[in-house]
């Protein structure tokens, strides 16, 4: 019962009492989110920490019901629909099988000057965005002309590429819009936003490109700085009907000097492709700077012996192969993301410096 009804169960923190000892506070919500917190007559759940000006959160879901899945279908149709004079455009999207609707990571600096999240709902408008590019057929073929935007393009599992080659032969066409990504490879890297009373109604932020990475290491694997947060938050996953496995997660660690994200989407189509697109976030505390580093991985299955990896299925489990995605090559990522890049917290929030 209380893993199905409280969203917070999991994270491991430390108590109110070690926590001060580092100014830093526990961030209490109420289970029921329809009553203040201490209304209900039941301990409210500990839904973050408050440190140095940041309020850090993250909760888990259930998986999400038919009327959620329903709205979001709905969401992602429209973000995938081009409406012109002439025509509409369109593509039938569905969600994955299984999408954790409420689950999220917040980050609020300043109460709400820069907020950073990461939702399942987030990460599948984004996906379902590139869908727009990918619309225009080739009526002779009925494929698309556009097949890869933003590192959003349509794969074919194995059975599917036969059954297109029996299709073929019988002179049969699947229509343009059932065509889409079914392995919901998201470009999404976290959503970066701005209190628009507090910047001259601004709302987005811009990433500096970096020529190296501005990830402090030595001070994430400093064994004596204890971790006064961290969450492992499951945002969607799907079986792709038995042909292999998507998950999108994100992890978050917050320690006495820095917070550091990642957020991965590790993708499998059996016999087909391996994929892993890392997103790692870091921050000093203190410092006007956060940093982001991306890394998209990927090889398809006939390569994995030259690569020197398995090519049993059984190891590219995901619980299985996470000592194995980092020997995939690095393919080349869309040309509006870096691989080093840093936001200056302190100027689009029109500070001269942050705490």
């Amino acid at each position: 019962y209380l893993k199905m009804s409280n969203p917070y169960y999991n994270r491991h923190q430390l108590s109110p009492e070690k926590l001060k000892s580092y100014d830093a506070f526990p961030i209490y919500v109420p289970i029921d989110q329809n009553k203040k917190v201490g209304e209900s007559g039941e301990a409210p759940a500990v839904a973050g920490i408050e440190i140095r000006n940041w309020k850090i959160k993250s909760g888990k879901s259930r998986i999400s019901s038919e009327s959620e899945c329903d709205l979001l279908a709905r969401q992602l149709q429209e973000a995938a629909t081009i409406f012109d004079e002439t025509k509409t455009n369109t593509k039938r999207l569905n969600p994955p099988e299984i999408v954790y609707f409420h689950a999220f990571l917040t980050l609020n600096y300043s109460d709400g000057g820069f907020i950073f999240s990461f939702t399942a709902r987030e990460a599948l408008l984004e996906w379902a965005d590139a869908h727009k590019y990918l619309l225009c057929s080739n009526p002779s073929t009925n494929e698309s002309i556009c097949n890869d935007y933003r590192g959003v393009s349509i794969k074919k599992s194995v059975d599917a590429k036969l059954w297109k080659s029996k299709n073929d032969h019988l002179n049969i066409r699947v229509k343009d819009e059932f065509n889409y990504d079914w392995t919901y490879s998201t470009p999404f890297v976290g959503a970066a936003s701005i209190n628009s009373s507090t910047t001259n109604g601004a709302t987005t932020t811009t990433w500096q490109e970096r020529d190296k990475s501005g990830i402090n290491m030595a001070m994430l694997t400093d064994k004596s700085e204890p971790i006064l947060m961290y969450d492992d938050i499951l945002l969607y996953e799907d079986d792709m009907h038995d042909n292999g496995d998507v998950q999108l997660s994100v992890k978050i660690r917050v320690m006495p000097k820095c917070f550091y994200i990642l957020m991965r989407l590790f993708l499998r189509v059996d016999h087909v492709l391996i994929r892993c697109r890392d997103a790692r976030i870091f921050h000093v505390f203190g410092d006007k700077h956060i940093y982001r580093d991306l890394a998209w991985r990927e090889a398809n299955w006939n390569e994995l012996n030259q690569l020197r990896l398995p090519n049993e299925v059984v190891a590219w489990t995901h619980d299985r192969c996470q000592a194995l995605v980092g020997k995939l090559p690095l393919v080349e990522l869309p040309s509006d993301l870096s691989q080093y890049s840093s936001v200056d917290i302190a100027h689009v929030i029109g500070k001269n410096d942050i705490t």
